[in-house]
Protein backbone atom coordinates (compact mmCIF):
# COMPACT_ATOMS: atom_id res chain seq x y z
CA UNK A 1 0.00 0.00 0.00
CA UNK A 2 1.16 3.59 -1.15
CA UNK A 3 -1.55 5.99 -0.37
CA UNK A 4 -4.36 6.23 2.09
CA UNK A 5 -6.82 9.10 1.50
CA UNK A 6 -9.76 9.97 3.80
CA UNK A 7 -13.13 10.34 1.43
CA UNK A 8 -16.04 12.49 1.07
CA UNK A 9 -18.03 10.45 3.00
CA UNK A 10 -15.76 10.20 5.90
CA UNK A 11 -14.46 6.73 4.78
CA UNK A 12 -11.03 5.87 3.20
CA UNK A 13 -9.82 4.93 0.07
CA UNK A 14 -6.15 2.76 -0.34
CA UNK A 15 -4.26 2.41 -3.11
CA UNK A 16 -1.02 0.65 -4.26
CA UNK A 17 -0.32 -1.77 -6.21
CA UNK A 18 -0.62 -5.76 -6.12
CA UNK A 19 0.83 -9.25 -7.98
CA UNK A 20 -0.92 -11.82 -6.70
CA UNK A 21 -3.94 -13.49 -8.55
CA UNK A 22 -7.33 -13.10 -6.90
CA UNK A 23 -7.75 -14.36 -3.31
CA UNK A 24 -8.30 -13.00 -0.26
CA UNK A 25 -9.27 -8.77 -0.54
CA UNK A 26 -8.86 -8.79 -3.64
CA UNK A 27 -11.97 -9.54 -6.26
CA UNK A 28 -10.88 -8.61 -9.78
CA UNK A 29 -8.15 -10.32 -11.80
CA UNK A 30 -4.14 -8.78 -12.48
CA UNK A 31 -3.70 -7.90 -15.72
CA UNK A 32 0.15 -8.04 -16.01
CA UNK A 33 2.81 -8.58 -13.99
CA UNK A 34 1.57 -6.10 -11.36
CA UNK A 35 -1.25 -3.43 -11.21
CA UNK A 36 -2.99 -0.88 -9.47
CA UNK A 37 -5.20 -1.72 -6.23
CA UNK A 38 -7.67 0.54 -5.22
CA UNK A 39 -9.56 -0.64 -1.77
CA UNK A 40 -12.74 1.56 -0.77
CA UNK A 41 -13.52 1.13 3.18
CA UNK A 42 -16.17 2.62 5.27
CA UNK A 43 -15.51 5.10 8.01
CA UNK A 44 -15.45 2.10 10.68
CA UNK A 45 -12.92 0.38 7.97
CA UNK A 46 -15.32 -2.25 6.40
CA UNK A 47 -14.17 -2.98 2.80
CA UNK A 48 -16.88 -2.05 0.35
CA UNK A 49 -15.22 -2.19 -2.74
CA UNK A 50 -11.94 -3.28 -4.78
CA UNK A 51 -10.82 -2.32 -8.01
CA UNK A 52 -7.33 -3.37 -9.89
CA UNK A 53 -6.57 -1.22 -12.90
CA UNK A 54 -3.62 -1.83 -15.68
CA UNK A 55 -1.59 -2.97 -18.81
CA UNK A 56 0.47 -6.00 -19.66
CA UNK A 57 3.44 -5.03 -17.71
CA UNK A 58 4.27 -3.87 -14.67
CA UNK A 59 2.02 -0.58 -13.30
CA UNK A 60 2.92 0.74 -9.54
CA UNK A 61 0.60 3.20 -7.88
CA UNK A 62 2.33 6.05 -6.13
CA UNK A 63 -0.49 8.55 -6.52
CA UNK A 64 -4.22 8.97 -5.27
CA UNK A 65 -6.85 11.62 -4.36
CA UNK A 66 -10.32 11.40 -4.62
CA UNK A 67 -11.46 14.52 -7.24
CA UNK A 68 -14.26 17.14 -7.05
CA UNK A 69 -17.04 14.88 -8.43
CA UNK A 70 -16.80 11.88 -6.32
CA UNK A 71 -14.04 10.22 -7.94
CA UNK A 72 -10.45 9.75 -8.20
CA UNK A 73 -7.08 10.41 -9.98
CA UNK A 74 -4.69 7.39 -9.40
CA UNK A 75 -1.00 8.02 -10.72
CA UNK A 76 2.00 5.84 -10.57
CA UNK A 77 4.50 3.83 -12.88
CA UNK A 78 3.79 2.28 -16.00
CA UNK A 79 5.98 -0.04 -18.53
CA UNK A 80 2.96 -1.27 -20.10
CA UNK A 81 2.55 -0.45 -23.67
CA UNK A 82 -1.92 -0.20 -24.82
CA UNK A 83 -3.83 -2.82 -23.75
CA UNK A 84 -6.39 -4.04 -21.30
CA UNK A 85 -7.18 -0.67 -18.88
CA UNK A 86 -3.56 0.75 -21.09
CA UNK A 87 -4.95 3.07 -24.05
CA UNK A 88 -2.01 4.77 -24.79
CA UNK A 89 1.51 3.30 -25.69
CA UNK A 90 4.77 3.75 -23.28
CA UNK A 91 7.44 6.53 -24.54
CA UNK A 92 10.26 4.78 -22.61
CA UNK A 93 11.48 2.17 -20.17
CA UNK A 94 8.91 3.50 -17.71
CA UNK A 95 6.31 6.61 -17.70
CA UNK A 96 4.10 8.34 -15.72
CA UNK A 97 0.61 6.87 -16.06
CA UNK A 98 -2.64 8.71 -14.74
CA UNK A 99 -6.03 7.18 -14.44
CA UNK A 100 -9.24 8.89 -14.15
CA UNK A 101 -11.85 6.60 -12.26
CA UNK A 102 -15.60 7.19 -11.16
CA UNK A 103 -16.84 7.15 -7.77
CA UNK A 104 -16.71 3.45 -7.48
CA UNK A 105 -13.45 3.10 -9.12
CA UNK A 106 -14.20 2.42 -12.71
CA UNK A 107 -11.71 3.46 -15.02
CA UNK A 108 -12.90 6.71 -17.12
CA UNK A 109 -10.05 8.07 -19.23
CA UNK A 110 -6.20 7.39 -18.74
CA UNK A 111 -2.79 9.37 -19.81
CA UNK A 112 0.51 8.09 -20.54
CA UNK A 113 3.67 10.56 -20.18
CA UNK A 114 7.07 10.19 -20.60
CA UNK A 115 10.70 10.37 -22.35
CA UNK A 116 12.70 8.09 -24.11
CA UNK A 117 14.56 6.73 -20.75
CA UNK A 118 13.05 5.82 -17.32
CA UNK A 119 10.43 8.26 -15.39
CA UNK A 120 8.92 7.62 -12.05
CA UNK A 121 6.12 9.23 -11.36
CA UNK A 122 5.94 9.30 -7.26
CA UNK A 123 3.04 11.68 -6.85
CA UNK A 124 -0.47 13.49 -8.34
CA UNK A 125 -2.47 16.64 -6.48
CA UNK A 126 -5.04 18.14 -7.61
CA UNK A 127 -4.23 21.80 -9.63
CA UNK A 128 -5.58 25.09 -8.57
CA UNK A 129 -7.11 25.28 -11.85
CA UNK A 130 -9.74 21.65 -11.61
CA UNK A 131 -6.26 19.78 -13.04
CA UNK A 132 -3.66 17.70 -12.03
CA UNK A 133 -0.10 18.07 -11.05
CA UNK A 134 2.20 14.60 -11.70
CA UNK A 135 5.71 14.71 -10.27
CA UNK A 136 8.60 11.98 -9.94
CA UNK A 137 11.82 11.83 -10.70
CA UNK A 138 13.36 11.57 -15.08
CA UNK A 139 16.24 10.47 -16.42
CA UNK A 140 15.21 11.40 -19.59
CA UNK A 141 16.22 14.21 -21.63
CA UNK A 142 14.30 16.55 -24.40
CA UNK A 143 11.81 13.56 -26.50
CA UNK A 144 8.33 12.63 -26.27
CA UNK A 145 6.20 14.42 -23.66
CA UNK A 146 9.81 15.70 -21.91
CA UNK A 147 10.28 19.54 -23.29
CA UNK A 148 13.38 20.54 -20.87
CA UNK A 149 17.09 18.86 -20.89
CA UNK A 150 18.04 17.11 -18.47
CA UNK A 151 20.39 18.72 -15.58
CA UNK A 152 21.74 15.87 -14.32
CA UNK A 153 22.22 11.85 -13.51
CA UNK A 154 18.44 11.92 -12.24
CA UNK A 155 15.89 15.44 -12.06
CA UNK A 156 12.70 16.18 -10.70
CA UNK A 157 9.88 16.33 -13.42
CA UNK A 158 6.59 17.58 -13.10
CA UNK A 159 3.97 17.35 -15.75
CA UNK A 160 0.28 19.78 -15.57
CA UNK A 161 -2.51 18.44 -17.27
CA UNK A 162 -6.22 19.78 -17.42
CA UNK A 163 -9.13 18.23 -16.24
CA UNK A 164 -9.39 15.95 -19.05
CA UNK A 165 -5.68 15.07 -18.76
CA UNK A 166 -4.09 17.04 -21.93
CA UNK A 167 -0.81 17.70 -20.91
CA UNK A 168 -0.05 21.95 -20.56
CA UNK A 169 3.16 22.02 -19.16
CA UNK A 170 5.87 19.97 -17.90
CA UNK A 171 8.97 21.43 -16.17
CA UNK A 172 12.41 19.91 -15.35
CA UNK A 173 14.34 20.67 -11.45
CA UNK A 174 17.77 19.78 -10.82
CA UNK A 175 21.00 19.84 -10.25
CA UNK A 176 24.31 17.72 -11.59
CA UNK A 177 23.82 14.30 -9.42
CA UNK A 178 20.68 12.99 -8.88
CA UNK A 179 17.75 14.66 -7.15
CA UNK A 180 14.62 12.45 -6.69
CA UNK A 181 10.81 13.97 -6.38
CA UNK A 182 8.71 12.19 -3.01
CA UNK A 183 5.94 14.01 -2.22
CA UNK A 184 4.22 17.11 -3.90
CA UNK A 185 1.44 19.12 -2.23
CA UNK A 186 -0.45 22.21 -3.38
CA UNK A 187 0.20 25.41 -1.69
CA UNK A 188 -2.42 28.00 -0.25
CA UNK A 189 -1.01 30.41 -2.91
CA UNK A 190 -1.79 28.31 -5.38
CA UNK A 191 1.74 27.07 -6.07
CA UNK A 192 3.11 23.71 -5.27
CA UNK A 193 6.04 22.18 -2.63
CA UNK A 194 8.10 19.37 -3.60
CA UNK A 195 9.66 17.71 -1.18
CA UNK A 196 13.05 15.95 -2.85
CA UNK A 197 15.87 14.43 -1.76
CA UNK A 198 18.92 15.68 -3.72
CA UNK A 199 22.70 15.00 -3.62
CA UNK A 200 23.85 18.18 -5.92
CA UNK A 201 25.59 20.97 -5.12
CA UNK A 202 25.17 24.06 -5.82
CA UNK A 203 24.07 24.70 -9.73
CA UNK A 204 21.21 24.70 -12.16
CA UNK A 205 18.01 25.10 -9.96
CA UNK A 206 19.54 23.69 -7.10
CA UNK A 207 20.97 27.43 -4.90
CA UNK A 208 22.60 25.66 -1.65
CA UNK A 209 25.64 23.15 -1.50
CA UNK A 210 24.92 19.61 -0.48
CA UNK A 211 25.34 19.35 2.98
CA UNK A 212 25.86 15.73 3.40
CA UNK A 213 29.06 13.73 2.11
CA UNK A 214 29.65 13.49 -1.57
CA UNK A 215 27.11 11.21 -3.38
CA UNK A 216 24.50 11.28 -0.05
CA UNK A 217 21.24 12.34 -0.33
CA UNK A 218 19.86 15.68 1.39
CA UNK A 219 16.55 17.13 1.66
CA UNK A 220 15.54 19.50 -0.53
CA UNK A 221 12.49 21.37 -0.61
CA UNK A 222 11.50 23.55 -3.92
CA UNK A 223 8.71 26.03 -3.80
CA UNK A 224 7.14 26.63 -7.36
CA UNK A 225 5.51 29.96 -8.18
CA UNK A 226 1.62 30.19 -7.88
CA UNK A 227 -0.87 30.85 -10.89
CA UNK A 228 0.38 33.78 -12.35
CA UNK A 229 -1.05 36.56 -15.16
CA UNK A 230 0.94 38.71 -17.42
CA UNK A 231 0.12 40.99 -19.71
CA UNK A 232 1.51 41.35 -23.17
CA UNK A 233 1.18 44.13 -25.47
CA UNK A 234 3.09 47.17 -26.29
CA UNK A 235 4.41 49.84 -23.36
CA UNK A 236 4.30 53.40 -25.85
CA UNK A 237 1.16 53.99 -27.52
CA UNK A 238 1.28 54.94 -31.12
CA UNK A 239 -0.59 58.11 -31.90
CA UNK A 240 -3.47 57.55 -33.50
CA UNK A 241 -3.06 53.60 -33.51
CA UNK A 242 -5.09 51.50 -31.14
CA UNK A 243 -3.04 48.85 -29.28
CA UNK A 244 -4.56 45.66 -27.86
CA UNK A 245 -3.39 44.34 -24.34
CA UNK A 246 -3.96 40.35 -23.72
CA UNK A 247 -3.97 38.61 -19.99
CA UNK A 248 -1.85 35.76 -20.44
CA UNK A 249 -1.74 32.98 -17.26
CA UNK A 250 -0.25 29.82 -15.81
CA UNK A 251 -2.84 28.23 -15.42
CA UNK A 252 -6.44 28.34 -16.44
CA UNK A 253 -8.30 30.92 -15.57
CA UNK A 254 -12.12 31.29 -14.16
CA UNK A 255 -12.36 35.01 -14.91
CA UNK A 256 -10.54 38.16 -16.16
CA UNK A 257 -11.09 41.49 -14.56
CA UNK A 258 -9.69 44.63 -15.93
CA UNK A 259 -9.40 48.12 -13.98
CA UNK A 260 -11.28 49.25 -17.11
CA UNK A 261 -14.03 47.33 -16.35
CA UNK A 262 -13.24 44.68 -19.13
CA UNK A 263 -13.47 40.89 -18.80
CA UNK A 264 -12.25 39.11 -21.75
CA UNK A 265 -8.56 37.84 -21.80
CA UNK A 266 -7.56 41.40 -24.44
CA UNK A 267 -8.26 44.69 -24.10
CA UNK A 268 -8.73 47.17 -26.44
CA UNK A 269 -6.59 50.51 -25.63
CA UNK A 270 -6.78 53.96 -27.27
CA UNK A 271 -5.20 56.14 -24.36
CA UNK A 272 -2.06 55.88 -22.53
CA UNK A 273 -2.10 54.84 -18.55
CA UNK A 274 -1.59 51.84 -16.47
CA UNK A 275 -3.85 49.21 -17.26
CA UNK A 276 -4.45 46.12 -14.21
CA UNK A 277 -6.17 42.87 -15.14
CA UNK A 278 -6.94 40.11 -11.73
CA UNK A 279 -6.90 36.95 -12.90
CA UNK A 280 -8.89 34.47 -10.52
CA UNK A 281 -8.33 30.63 -10.56
CA UNK A 282 -9.73 27.34 -9.77
CA UNK A 283 -9.95 27.47 -6.31
CA UNK A 284 -10.38 31.37 -5.63
CA UNK A 285 -6.43 31.94 -6.18
CA UNK A 286 -6.15 35.40 -7.99
CA UNK A 287 -2.78 36.99 -9.34
CA UNK A 288 -2.81 40.52 -10.60
CA UNK A 289 -0.50 42.35 -13.29
CA UNK A 290 -0.41 45.58 -14.20
CA UNK A 291 0.93 47.19 -17.58
CA UNK A 292 2.37 50.74 -18.08
CA UNK A 293 1.57 52.42 -21.10
CA UNK A 294 3.22 55.60 -21.92
CA UNK A 295 2.44 57.98 -24.12
CA UNK A 296 4.53 58.23 -27.47
CA UNK A 297 6.85 61.12 -27.36
CA UNK A 298 9.65 60.88 -29.63
CA UNK A 299 10.20 63.71 -32.00
CA UNK A 300 12.34 63.63 -35.55
CA UNK A 301 13.90 66.30 -36.47
CA UNK A 302 15.60 67.47 -39.81
CA UNK A 303 19.02 69.57 -39.69
CA UNK A 304 21.02 71.26 -42.79
CA UNK A 305 20.61 74.14 -45.03
CA UNK A 306 16.94 74.67 -45.94
CA UNK A 307 18.71 77.21 -49.20
CA UNK A 308 20.39 75.93 -51.43
CA UNK A 309 23.11 77.98 -53.72
CA UNK A 310 23.50 78.00 -57.60
CA UNK A 311 24.95 74.85 -58.46
CA UNK A 312 25.86 73.64 -55.46
CA UNK A 313 23.91 70.83 -53.13
CA UNK A 314 22.97 70.65 -49.37
CA UNK A 315 23.18 67.52 -46.77
CA UNK A 316 20.15 67.28 -44.80
CA UNK A 317 20.24 64.86 -41.81
CA UNK A 318 17.57 63.20 -39.47
CA UNK A 319 17.84 63.59 -36.05
CA UNK A 320 15.75 60.32 -33.87
CA UNK A 321 17.16 59.51 -30.91
CA UNK A 322 16.11 55.94 -30.65
CA UNK A 323 14.67 55.05 -34.05
CA UNK A 324 15.09 51.64 -35.63
CA UNK A 325 14.50 52.62 -38.95
CA UNK A 326 14.78 55.98 -41.01
CA UNK A 327 12.88 56.46 -45.10
CA UNK A 328 13.02 59.81 -46.42
CA UNK A 329 10.76 60.74 -49.64
CA UNK A 330 13.95 60.41 -51.85
CA UNK A 331 13.76 56.36 -50.56
CA UNK A 332 17.03 56.42 -48.89
CA UNK A 333 17.49 54.62 -45.40
CA UNK A 334 20.41 56.91 -43.99
CA UNK A 335 20.56 59.49 -41.47
CA UNK A 336 22.12 61.61 -44.27
CA UNK A 337 20.93 62.73 -47.80
CA UNK A 338 22.40 65.11 -50.66
CA UNK A 339 20.49 66.94 -52.51
CA UNK A 340 20.71 69.01 -55.37
CA UNK A 341 16.95 70.21 -56.13
CA UNK A 342 14.61 72.29 -54.27
CA UNK A 343 11.34 70.76 -52.90
CA UNK A 344 9.96 69.71 -49.73
CA UNK A 345 11.72 66.82 -48.00
CA UNK A 346 10.11 64.13 -45.70
CA UNK A 347 11.68 61.19 -43.36
CA UNK A 348 9.79 59.09 -41.61
CA UNK A 349 11.52 57.23 -37.68
CA UNK A 350 10.36 54.03 -36.72
CA UNK A 351 11.05 53.08 -33.17
CA UNK A 352 10.80 49.91 -31.46
CA UNK A 353 6.85 48.82 -31.40
CA UNK A 354 6.29 50.48 -34.23
CA UNK A 355 4.98 54.06 -34.07
CA UNK A 356 6.84 56.48 -36.26
CA UNK A 357 7.65 60.43 -35.95
CA UNK A 358 7.80 62.39 -39.10
CA UNK A 359 9.88 65.39 -40.12
CA UNK A 360 9.93 67.78 -43.16
CA UNK A 361 12.24 70.44 -43.95
CA UNK A 362 11.34 72.53 -47.37
CA UNK A 363 14.64 73.35 -49.39
CA UNK A 364 14.62 76.15 -51.68
CA UNK A 365 16.81 77.86 -54.27
CA UNK A 366 18.36 80.99 -54.22
CA UNK A 367 18.16 82.99 -56.89
CA UNK A 368 21.19 83.15 -59.13
CA UNK A 369 22.59 87.10 -59.96
CA UNK A 370 23.77 87.67 -63.44
CA UNK A 371 27.49 89.32 -63.66
CA UNK A 372 26.66 93.03 -64.34
CA UNK A 373 28.06 96.85 -64.34
CA UNK A 374 26.90 99.98 -63.39
CA UNK A 375 28.44 101.40 -66.50
CA UNK A 376 31.90 103.09 -67.48
CA UNK A 377 32.99 105.85 -65.07
CA UNK A 378 31.27 109.56 -65.95
CA UNK A 379 31.89 113.09 -65.89
CA UNK A 380 28.94 115.36 -66.05
CA UNK A 381 27.62 118.65 -65.33
CA UNK A 382 27.83 120.61 -62.19
CA UNK A 383 24.43 120.50 -60.98
CA UNK A 384 22.89 117.55 -63.27
CA UNK A 385 21.34 113.84 -61.68
CA UNK A 386 22.94 111.16 -62.68
CA UNK A 387 20.99 107.72 -62.46
CA UNK A 388 22.63 104.63 -61.51
CA UNK A 389 20.90 101.42 -62.48
CA UNK A 390 21.77 97.52 -61.22
CA UNK A 391 19.76 95.02 -62.47
CA UNK A 392 16.14 94.83 -61.77
CA UNK A 393 13.22 92.50 -61.89
CA UNK A 394 15.45 89.95 -60.10
CA UNK A 395 13.74 87.02 -58.22
CA UNK A 396 12.90 87.75 -54.35
CA UNK A 397 15.75 87.00 -52.03
CA UNK A 398 18.12 89.49 -53.58
CA UNK A 399 19.02 92.59 -51.58
CA UNK A 400 20.73 96.07 -53.35
CA UNK A 401 22.70 97.67 -51.29
CA UNK A 402 23.96 100.90 -52.29
CA UNK A 403 26.91 102.95 -50.96
CA UNK A 404 24.57 105.75 -50.42
CA UNK A 405 22.50 103.33 -47.98
CA UNK A 406 19.98 103.04 -51.12
CA UNK A 407 18.06 99.43 -51.27
CA UNK A 408 15.97 100.10 -54.83
CA UNK A 409 17.51 98.66 -58.23
CA UNK A 410 18.21 102.49 -59.05
CA UNK A 411 19.71 105.47 -57.27
CA UNK A 412 19.94 109.22 -58.43
CA UNK A 413 23.34 110.94 -57.79
CA UNK A 414 23.64 114.42 -58.10
CA UNK A 415 27.65 114.46 -56.73
CA UNK A 416 30.24 113.31 -57.81
CA UNK A 417 31.67 110.65 -56.49
CA UNK A 418 32.59 106.76 -56.37
CA UNK A 419 29.62 104.68 -56.18
CA UNK A 420 28.99 101.45 -55.70
CA UNK A 421 26.08 98.48 -55.66
CA UNK A 422 26.20 95.28 -53.57
CA UNK A 423 23.69 92.24 -55.34
CA UNK A 424 22.80 90.22 -51.84
CA UNK A 425 21.58 86.51 -51.45
CA UNK A 426 21.87 83.76 -48.82
CA UNK A 427 25.03 82.66 -51.13
CA UNK A 428 26.70 85.21 -53.07
CA UNK A 429 27.98 88.91 -53.02
CA UNK A 430 28.33 90.51 -56.48
CA UNK A 431 29.91 93.66 -56.14
CA UNK A 432 29.80 96.87 -59.24
CA UNK A 433 31.13 100.30 -58.68
CA UNK A 434 31.06 103.66 -60.94
CA UNK A 435 32.93 107.01 -60.61
CA UNK A 436 31.04 109.90 -61.62
CA UNK A 437 32.77 113.00 -62.34
CA UNK A 438 31.46 116.83 -62.27
CA UNK A 439 32.56 119.96 -64.38
CA UNK A 440 31.05 122.98 -65.10
CA UNK A 441 28.55 123.27 -67.98
CA UNK A 442 28.28 127.18 -68.76
CA UNK A 443 26.56 128.48 -71.57
CA UNK A 444 26.74 132.08 -71.72
CA UNK A 445 24.69 134.53 -74.62
CA UNK A 446 26.44 136.36 -77.14
CA UNK A 447 23.57 138.97 -77.21
CA UNK A 448 20.70 140.35 -75.08
CA UNK A 449 17.83 142.55 -76.16
CA UNK A 450 16.14 144.13 -73.25
CA UNK A 451 13.59 145.68 -75.24
CA UNK A 452 10.65 144.86 -72.74
CA UNK A 453 9.05 142.32 -74.63
CA UNK A 454 10.19 139.83 -71.70
CA UNK A 455 12.20 137.75 -74.10
CA UNK A 456 16.49 138.09 -73.46
CA UNK A 457 15.59 140.59 -71.33
CA UNK A 458 18.80 139.75 -69.12
CA UNK A 459 22.05 138.29 -69.28
CA UNK A 460 20.70 135.03 -68.39
CA UNK A 461 24.37 132.29 -68.25
CA UNK A 462 23.11 128.68 -68.15
CA UNK A 463 24.55 126.07 -65.60
CA UNK A 464 25.81 128.73 -62.30
CA UNK A 465 26.13 126.61 -59.76
CA UNK A 466 26.89 128.01 -56.43
CA UNK A 467 28.69 131.71 -56.38
CA UNK A 468 30.31 132.85 -59.78
CA UNK A 469 31.38 136.28 -59.47
CA UNK A 470 30.58 138.95 -62.50
CA UNK A 471 32.70 142.10 -63.48
CA UNK A 472 31.30 143.95 -66.90
CA UNK A 473 33.42 146.30 -68.84
CA UNK A 474 31.89 148.72 -71.55
CA UNK A 475 34.41 149.15 -75.03
CA UNK A 476 36.27 151.93 -73.24
CA UNK A 477 37.76 149.40 -70.31
CA UNK A 478 35.58 151.17 -67.70
CA UNK A 479 33.76 148.44 -65.90
CA UNK A 480 30.04 149.32 -65.35
CA UNK A 481 28.85 145.78 -63.41
CA UNK A 482 30.63 143.53 -60.43
CA UNK A 483 29.36 141.08 -58.44
CA UNK A 484 30.69 138.42 -56.09
CA UNK A 485 27.35 136.00 -56.80
CA UNK A 486 25.85 136.69 -59.86
CA UNK A 487 22.46 135.71 -60.15
CA UNK A 488 21.18 136.80 -63.93
CA UNK A 489 20.09 139.96 -63.24
CA UNK A 490 21.48 142.30 -65.09
CA UNK A 491 20.70 143.97 -68.52
CA UNK A 492 17.46 145.50 -68.19
CA UNK A 493 19.04 148.77 -68.21
CA UNK A 494 22.40 147.85 -70.03
CA UNK A 495 22.90 150.76 -72.73
CA UNK A 496 22.96 148.97 -76.20
CA UNK A 497 26.55 148.55 -76.83
CA UNK A 498 29.11 145.06 -76.54
CA UNK A 499 30.78 144.76 -73.24
CA UNK A 500 33.37 142.56 -72.32
CA UNK A 501 32.60 139.88 -69.52
CA UNK A 502 34.68 138.41 -66.63
CA UNK A 503 33.23 135.15 -64.77
CA UNK A 504 35.01 133.72 -62.06
CA UNK A 505 34.15 130.68 -59.66
CA UNK A 506 34.26 131.45 -56.08
CA UNK A 507 37.18 129.56 -55.06
CA UNK A 508 38.29 128.04 -58.00
CA UNK A 509 40.57 128.99 -60.44
CA UNK A 510 37.65 128.88 -63.48
CA UNK A 511 37.37 131.48 -65.64
CA UNK A 512 35.37 132.08 -68.48
CA UNK A 513 36.14 135.64 -70.75
CA UNK A 514 33.83 136.98 -74.06
CA UNK A 515 31.64 139.57 -75.38
CA UNK A 516 27.85 140.34 -75.09
CA UNK A 517 26.29 142.93 -76.85
CA UNK A 518 23.08 144.62 -75.44
CA UNK A 519 20.50 145.70 -78.75
CA UNK A 520 17.61 147.10 -78.50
Amino acid sequence: MQRVRQTADGGYILGGFIGSSAGGDLTGSIRGNADFWLVKLTAQGAKQWDRTIGGPGTDLLFGLFQTPDGGYAVGGTSDSGVGDDKSEPSRGTGDYWLVKTDAQGVRQWDRTFGGSAYDNLSDVCPGADGGYVLSGTTASGPSADKTEPGRGGADAWLVKVDDQGAKQWDRTLGGPEADVVDRLHPTTDGGYILACSSASGVSADKSEPNLGATQRLDMWPVKLAPPAVRIAGPTVLCPGNPAQLVATATATVVAYRWNTGATTPTLAITLPGTYTVTATFAGGFTSTAAQVVAPFTAVATIGGDSLLCPGRSVVLTAQANGATGLLWSTGATTPSVTLSQPGTYLVVATYPGGCTARAQLRIRAVPAVPAFSLGRDTTVCEGSALVLAAPAGLAPGVAYRWSTGATTPTVRVTQAGTYSVQLVTACDVLTASRTVLHRPCVTIPTIITPNGDRLNEQFVILGLNGNWALQLYNRWGQRVYSTDAYRNEWGPSAAPGAYYYLLTQSGKDLVYKGWVEVVR
